[in-house]
């Protein structure tokens, strides 16, 4: 890839004008070699790579299970149920068990 870059520089150098002969030669040669290797190109035979195969069985996808989401039944969707605290003598707002906070309960 380098050689080619330095060639096409070579090739627009003449181009442009203000080149001394031996880079004219130069260009000259370039062009000639350009040609041969589009040339080549157009000629090579295309080569069948071999993949790399695994078994010869498809994994297919296991299908996954349903699973559905419900309000809580015990704080009713809220996340949090109120709750008589006999030691203090008060109510307190605590995290639901059933759901753990987030107000709905999945099923399989």
């Amino acid at each position: 890839m380098k050689r080619f870059l330095a060639i096409l520089s070579m090739c627009i150098l003449l181009i442009v004008g203000g080149v001394q002969t031996a880079e004219a030669q130069k260009a000259k040669a370039a062009k000639k070699l350009i040609e041969l290797v589009t040339k080549g190109a157009k000629k090579a035979p295309k080569k069948n790579i071999p993949t790399k195969r695994t078994n010869s069985k498809q994994i297919t996808p296991k299908p996954r299970p349903r699973i559905t989401t419900e309000t809580c039944s015990q704080c009713g969707g809220m996340g949090t149920v109120t709750m008589w605290n006999s030691y203090y003598g008060q109510y307190q707002t605590v995290k639901c068990t059933k759901c753990d906070g987030k107000g709905k309960v999945r099923h399989n």
